[in-house]
């Protein structure tokens, strides 16, 4: 078995996950907003916080799973990988994931 050190590892010049402006909402209710934040390609990244606070929001909504509900929106700007994610919710106006 060989070992390798994440530590020597090169650097990746870009981060996998990009968020700028976005932001959820069900119905009426805002849920999160204006989230900005980069998660780097390599190492470890935590998301933690109090309960109640988004955290499962936040991932299952830019996954997509939270989709299928026609009052869920989402607007701002994701990036994985360097490409837009296209919003897929129903109904979105305000603006586009991209």
């Amino acid at each position: 078995m060989t070992l390798v050190d994440a530590t020597r590892l090169p650097a990746e010049p870009h981060p996998i996950l990009v968020a700028n402006g976005y932001g959820v909402s069900f119905g009426t209710r805002v849920i999160l907003a204006d989230l900005n934040f980069e998660v780097p390609a390599n190492g470890i990244t935590v998301l933690m916080g109090p309960v109640g606070t988004g955290k499962s929001t936040v991932l299952r909504s830019m996954a997509g799973l939270n989709n299928p509900s026609s009052l869920f929106r989402q607007w701002g700007r994701v990036e994985y990988r360097g490409q837009w994610r296209r919003n897929q919710s129903r109904g979105n106006r305000a603006g586009r994931c991209r």
